[in-house]
């Protein structure tokens, strides 16, 4: 069923909505009780959605098209508020006012702009692509309707429970994870304790250009401008302490970008277009997950105590990417576990 929804998702989508109108009509005509209740309740969501898109919202956004059929929506913030991991649907009405379609948030929430960065890979994506990139120049402004936030991580990351949080993403999958790597940053400058927070990506493309590092609040962090990153992957502003890129010292904060794929003689070239300051995190090989989970199995073992004042550690591992990725960081998290660490598991997961 899933191969048939994701090729034909207009068809598929556009049919349950008829069933759900043929359902409610015929439970007006026989006086079902449940499929009246149900039918209300269902006109008044989607009556409130509306609502909040129409009225609630920013409606202008600047649409950036980068390179890899990427394009990077950015809105407003004002008064829309959400937490590191969820998503929001967004409709164009210059393509359709009928297709709405639900992305990641790959901004911080505390940043002044909303952003989501969409893959093309499908029909409106596409036409949203060329709708942009037909403009002039890079980016365009036009109108958007988005509603939402929904979801969110299925652990609660954001008080005192874990000090130690391993997320690994592959591709596009990085967008949510963005979004909690920074917001984890910004809390720890605030005090809050962490004594790992692991950020781990995973992308295919073998396109890199040289880069370039912008100091940040009196080099306090380092940003790492959508330029350094690989072409068909660029979220935004992915902030790097400092000591990230000192080699020979173990940071709080680790974050480590592997590329693969690589063909016989161009992980060299790769390697030399990358500024030496981040090469530390380089990496030019796929993730040996295993040793990766035991590493920070073996971190969180550190703060256990003694056999007589044993302290038990949770550790949260968020996934997003591939199915093959993101099945074997559950069975990682499962099999790892034991008496003294127990790895706490949410995953999200993106088809290519």
């Amino acid at each position: 069923l899933w191969r048939i929804r994701r090729k034909l998702f207009e068809i598929f989508y556009r049919f349950h909505i008829l069933i759900i109108i043929m359902i409610f009509v015929f439970a007006l005509m026989h006086q079902a009780l449940f499929g009246i209740i149900g039918g209300i309740f269902w006109i008044m969501d989607i009556s409130y959605r509306l609502f909040s898109a129409f009225y609630y919202h920013p409606k202008v956004a600047t649409l950036t098209v980068l390179p890899g059929e990427v394009i990077k929506v950015a809105i407003r913030k004002g008064n829309f508020h959400y937490k590191g991991g969820q998503y929001i649907f967004i409709c164009v009405p210059g393509l359709s006012p009928f297709q709405w379609h639900p992305f990641s948030i790959s901004s911080s929430p505390t940043d002044e702009f909303v952003t989501i960065h969409i893959r093309v890979l499908g029909d409106w994506t596409k036409a949203l692509y060329n709708m942009v990139a037909k403009s002039r120049g890079a980016s365009s402004t036009m109108n958007v309707l988005f509603e939402g936030p929904y979801g969110g991580v299925t652990l609660n990351i954001d008080d005192s429970t874990y000090q130690h949080i391993l997320m690994v993403s592959g591709g596009i999958g990085v967008t949510p994870m963005l979004s909690i790597a920074n917001s984890l940053r910004e809390q720890a400058e605030r005090g809050r304790p962490f004594k790992r927070v692991h950020n781990l990506w995973t992308i295919r493309d073998r396109n890199m250009v040289r880069t370039m590092l912008e100091d940040k609040e009196g080099d306090k962090d380092i940003a790492i401008s959508v330029k350094q990153l690989p072409l068909s992957f660029r979220p935004d502003m992915l902030r790097l302490a400092k000591d990230e890129l000192d080699e020979g010292k173990d940071p709080v904060f680790k974050t480590e970008l592997y590329l693969t794929k690589l063909e016989h003689g161009e992980a060299k070239q790769v390697y030399d277009a990358v500024d030496p300051k981040i090469r530390p995190w380089l990496r030019k090989q796929r993730p040996n997950l295993t040793e990766i989970f035991r590493k920070m199995k073996a971190k969180a073992a550190e703060g256990t105590g003694t056999f007589y004042n044993r302290k038990h550690v949770r550790v949260a591992v968020l996934t997003c990417g591939p199915a093959v990725m993101v099945d074997m960081c559950e069975k990682l998290s499962e099999s790892e576990s034991d008496d003294n660490v127990t790895f706490d598991f949410h995953k999200e997961t993106f088809e290519f």
